[in-house]
């Protein structure tokens, strides 16, 4: 059955508070999943800032910008998470930076988080980059409560805080999400009508307040099951045999970070079935 986890708060910038690496670590010893699905960083947009910070080079006139020390020290958090996610089986994971926000000085946040993410992502084959900050700006790049759908209807896509997804908005950014998959594992064609997956939590994970039942909707839907909510939460997608977690939530002071697993078979005609699992930390 899909699995997902769920931490408060957390990201990637302060392992003292929840360490991801250690956590995916074990999760992925015990779950052995094919591919991964994450996204962080939301929560991690206060270490993003203009100034030096103690141990930056300094800064000489005429010479190129130095880098600051938390895009080095980050980059290296980043590059560590991506390295345990892909592991020595070189699995697919599909890395989804954060959305824009309203907010001046957390949007400058995220954007540079997930411009660093991409950046590190180039170093993996395996690794694909989804631009979650272009899923949810409008024409001119900026921040938009309503956004066009993939069937071409306006959708209220942000909550009142700007910060966090709709529960339309988390079904969108799932929709995409699993649209990534689907182009690998081609769920949709082997979809049973009528026979969803029921997504179970991991213990230890965080309660997502306002989620609906775990029982998704149909599998022959693209899109679709548990919404997100104002404050946070999980959207699931459906497809397949199987059903992929996506979250709808991210905070400055409390956002989700979860863990997703998704279960198919190999698509016709290939010479092996085994059972694929999708992991989806959340923001």
């Amino acid at each position: 059955a899909p699995v997902y986890e769920s931490r408060v708060s957390s990201g990637l910038a302060n392992p003292g508070f929840f360490n991801w690496p250690k956590r995916a670590t074990s999760e992925l010893a015990r779950l052995k999943p094919e591919a991964v699905a994450f996204i962080i960083g939301t929560n991690d947009y206060p270490i993003v800032t203009g100034k030096q910070l103690s141990g930056d080079s300094p800064i000489v006139e005429g010479q190129l910008p130095v880098r600051p020390k938390w895009a080095i020290e980050y980059e290296k958090k980043t590059e560590e998470m991506m390295q345990i996610l892909v592991g020595s089986q070189n699995r697919t994971v599909f890395w989804v930076s954060p959305p824009v926000m309203k907010d001046s000085k957390i949007n400058n946040g995220v954007r540079q988080i997930g411009e660093l993410q991409r950046n590190v992502a180039r170093r993996f084959p395996t690794v694909v980059w989804i631009d979650g900050y272009s899923l949810f700006d409008d024409a001119s790049g900026a921040y938009a409560t309503r956004i066009i759908d993939a069937n071409g209807d306006s959708i209220l896509a942000r909550a009142g805080d700007g910060v966090h997804l709709s529960p339309a908005g988390g079904d969108y950014l799932g929709g995409a999400v699993f649209d990534e998959i689907d182009l690998i594992w081609h769920l949709r064609d082997q979809a049973v009508s009528g026979r969803p997956q029921r997504v179970v939590e991991t213990k230890g994970s965080t309660y997502i307040p306002g989620t609906r039942p775990s029982t998704l909707g149909p599998a022959t839907r693209s899109t679709g099951a548990t919404g997100a909510t104002g404050t946070s939460g999980v959207s699931g997608v459906t497809g397949g045999t199987g059903t992929t977690g996506t979250t709808g939530s991210s905070s400055t002071t409390s956002s989700t970070s979860s863990t997703s697993t998704t279960t198919t078979t190999r698509p016709p005609g290939s010479t092996t079935t085994s059972t694929t699992r999708t992991t989806i930390p959340i923001l």
